[in-house]
């Protein structure tokens, strides 16, 4: 409850302090469903993306933004390709890969912590290069999520 308080107070005193700055209303309303958003996420993490929704569905009700700017901006190629990549990961997890990589970069590697360090950044760069930085940030973090699991 008092994380609840505190946003909504937040909020509305740097809504009100933007509109005593002298800003145009639509400045104000813009300023006002930023703070809505950042201090959604951040009160609320768990919630980030009902926020972010939330403050994209207020854009657009108050004509701030409008259809065309949001599809030019949204970038959704780059959003569809990381779709993709997540989908494609998730068959990759399904599937035991990264705990038969792992299985493997062990049996190699062995009990020498500064070796495997090398060789995560070396798999990561070199994925990083055939790829991209996105999908090999993807491919490295289930590594890594499989190597701390069998480690604990």
């Amino acid at each position: 409850m008092k994380r609840a308080l505190a946003y909504v107070a937040a909020v509305s005193i740097l809504g009100l302090l933007s509109f005593l700055a002298g800003f145009s209303t639509r400045q104000v309303l813009s300023i006002w469903i930023f703070f809505i958003v950042i201090f959604g996420t951040i009160f609320f993490w768990r919630f980030r993306l009902a926020f972010s929704l939330i403050g994209i569905s207020l854009l657009l009700a108050f004509g701030l933004l409008d259809i065309p700017h949001l599809v030019e901006s949204a970038g959704l190629d780059i959003i569809l390709f990381l779709v993709g990549m997540m989908i494609f990961v998730g068959y990759l997890e399904e599937n035991q890969f990264f705990e038969s990589l792992v299985n493997t970069l062990i049996r190699h590697v062995g009990p020498r912590p500064l070796l495997l360090v090398a060789t995560l950044m070396t798999a990561g760069a070199v994925s990083a290069a055939l790829v991209d930085e996105v999908t090999s940030i993807l491919f490295m973090t289930a590594t890594m999520i499989h190597l701390t699991l069998r480690f604990g």
